[in-house]
């Protein structure tokens, strides 16, 4: 999985510095940017494995504004997940230690961001239509104890804080995975660097149990006839639509005109295709200018050529090349085939034989062993040891 991190040179008061090269999620790289980088948090966009430009996990942060209190974002995160449910889906719930909260969904299938990200807004318009005294979809332009919620980061390069780590607040909290049993009993941003290993010990590790439990979870599976047939008025509202569409195209990172955003909104059927570049460019400014007047952050920046950009540090490192799709390998499909059969089937001989043919095709010589030899330790099946001097 790509990191990348933050540092506070300036103490956790200052403001961050972002390092945003992406790096690979090692034990190693984790003591490099320790080390090297002063790094705190680390956040990622979570693709899939192997493929930085397809989704691994979608979430959906809850962020409380106001006074909301924490009763408030408990019920909010309940309704999240009965949304979910209602599209035969369920999510990882981690608290964020400031009082916030994401729940992480993982998809099997590797989807593309771009669907999930507008299937994610559906859901989250969803919520705001039918709990608007708790909900607010709009991009930061609502005050009042609201809910937040916040889908624009499903893209490449949309980062949040990885489960687990630091968080830069002065007791260091931790970015907390639960189970959805101890939302009522974990306070949010009680376990820190310095009671996560007590924590551990005693709950063990909630991502891990919870990713297994959702490990076949598709992102497909949302997509059936009931739910395509969206009923109209679960349609983005008349209020923010154009920031709402901005919001969709600008969530890549890539810095557009008021022109450029229009028409891949008009492409992707998030704006009629007679409306006009000026309503797109007003609106953004308007926005803009109304955040920044209520001593808000805007989730759409201007730059000095008068295009837009999400509100996050400009990256200037170039995009990720897609990698090639490897050919398909008939020999290798012909072994999972055969492994998967071997290890539902009776005989422990054929399944020991297929794990051999599997290393002896990854490169390794093989022996099959086979035999009880030691009846008080593990049975050896398969010896192989690497074919490279």
């Amino acid at each position: 999985m790509p990191i990348v991190s933050t540092s506070f040179p300036d103490g956790l008061s200052g403001a961050p510095h972002w390092h945003t090269k992406p790096l690979p999620l090692e034990p190693s790289t984790i003591a490099w940017c320790l080390e090297k980088l002063g790094s705190l948090e680390f956040h990622s966009w979570f693709p899939a494995p192997h493929q930085p430009d397809r989704l691994g996990y979608a979430r959906i942060m809850l962020e409380a504004t106001g006074s909301l209190d924490a009763a408030h974002m408990r019920h909010a995160a309940r309704l999240t997940r009965t949304a979910l449910n209602d599209r035969d889906v369920d999510a990882i719930l981690v608290q964020n230690g400031d009082g916030n909260l994401t729940l992480f969904i993982p998809f099997a299938d590797a989807p593309a961001y771009d669907d999930v990200r507008t299937w994610l807004h559906a859901v989250a318009n969803e919520l705001a239509l039918k709990h608007g005294a708790l909900f607010s979809t709009e991009p930061n332009t609502r005050g009042g104890n609201l809910v937040h919620l916040h889908v624009t980061h499903n893209a490449v390069r949309g980062y949040s804080s990885l489960p687990y780590a630091l968080r830069a607040r002065p007791d260091l909290p931790v970015n907390l995975p639960i189970a959805w049993s101890d939302l009522d009993t974990i306070e949010n941003g009680s376990v820190t660097i310095a009671t996560f290993p007590a924590h551990f010990r005693t709950h063990g590790d909630t991502l891990f149990i919870e990713h297994r439990r959702l490990a076949e979870q598709r992102f497909s599976q949302t997509q059936t006839e009931r739910r395509a047939a969206q009923p109209q008025h679960l349609a983005l509202p008349s209020k923010g639509t154009t920031i709402s569409a901005a919001l969709q195209i600008l969530a890549d990172g890539i810095t557009r005109s008021a022109d450029a955003i229009l028409d891949e909104a008009i492409r992707r059927g998030l704006l009629a295709a007679d409306y006009k570049a000026r309503y797109v460019y007003t609106a953004l400014i308007e926005y803009i200018a109304r955040a920044n007047g209520n001593g808000r952050k805007p989730s759409i920046v201007q730059d000095e050529m008068r295009n837009f950009r999400i509100n996050e540090p400009p990256d200037d490192w170039p995009d990720l090349a897609a990698p090639a799709s490897p050919a398909p390998d008939p020999a290798a499909q012909a072994l999972a085939a055969r492994l998967t059969a071997a290890a539902h089937g009776t005989d422990p001989a054929s399944f020991e034989v297929a794990v051999c043919d599997a290393f002896a095709h990854l490169g390794f010589i093989t022996t099959h062993v086979g035999g009880e030899k030691a009846p008080t330790a593990m049975p050896t099946r398969c010896s192989a040891r690497s074919a490279i001097a």
